[in-house]
């Protein structure tokens, strides 16, 4: 099993202190709710393939699926990944709309080994995840059909894993399942990732809108902090 104790700090700092540090404060609720949102960073560019036939420098436009979250309009123009922009829209969304410090991987200032400079400590994308997730109050992982969702799928299973919450394992959960939720568009499909529930016992919902998506996880953000002052529901459980 996993010695998760270099987790939970970096640099030698608390790593719920460094999110203290770099994530927006809630305007309308605690500050020490932290709220780890993993989702898929790219829009899937219909024009992809049919680039790769094309001749070098006749592109096409990029054209978009559909998608609740996503406005090309708004989120294709900075420094973030399509999607990753949109994702930090919704986390914006939640800070100030229903309380809990929602945040991105790439909102933390933490390097990966191939961007760390020689004076630092890297930590790779997927040992970034457990860190967050490990100290965070809650997390959702965010799945749409108009995105590519490999690298969230990975790390999702990765996260789950590690954290002992296959039913069928004879381990101790190293957080409880409550604290996890899923959420996919209607039309998103994955053999893995729909089966979530039944390999882990988390549950999942799917959203067709923003409002009704921001909805869903103040239902759910609410839920956890009733447990935890009514059960005692711990952030980690050693």
């Amino acid at each position: 099993m996993t010695d998760f104790s270099p987790f939970f700090e970096y640099g030698g700092k608390e790593m719920r202190d460094i999110l203290d540090t770099e994530v927006p404060a809630s305007s309308v609720g605690p500050d020490d709710f932290f709220l780890y949102v993993m989702g898929p960073y790219t829009m899937f560019d219909l024009n992809y393939v049919p680039n790769m036939e094309r001749a070098e420098g006749d592109q096409l436009a990029p054209e978009y699926v559909d998608d609740p979250l996503f406005d090309p309009d708004n989120h294709t123009t900075g420094k973030r990944g399509s999607y990753e922009a949109a994702l930090a829209d919704l986390c914006s969304d939640i800070r100030s709309k229903i309380g809990a410090r929602a945040f991105l991987a790439t909102d933390v200032g933490i390097p990966t080994p191939a961007t760390a400079d020689s004076n630092e400590q890297g930590r790779t994308p997927l040992s970034q995840s457990l860190s967050f997730a490990a100290v965070s109050d809650a997390v959702i992982f965010i799945y749409s059909h108009a995105a590519l969702n490999a690298g969230v799928g990975t790390e999702m299973g990765a996260v789950l894993s590690e954290f002992n919450l296959r039913p069928d394992w004879n381990t101790q959960e190293k957080k409880p399942r409550p604290r996890f939720r899923v959420y996919y568009t209607p039309y998103f499909s994955s053999a893995t990732v729909n089966e979530v529930s039944t390999d882990f016992i988390i549950d999942d919902l799917d959203f067709s809108s923003r409002d009704g998506l921001l909805n869903q996880v103040e239902q759910f953000v609410v839920g956890v902090q009733r447990a935890t002052e009514n059960q005692g529901l711990p952030i980690w459980i050693d």
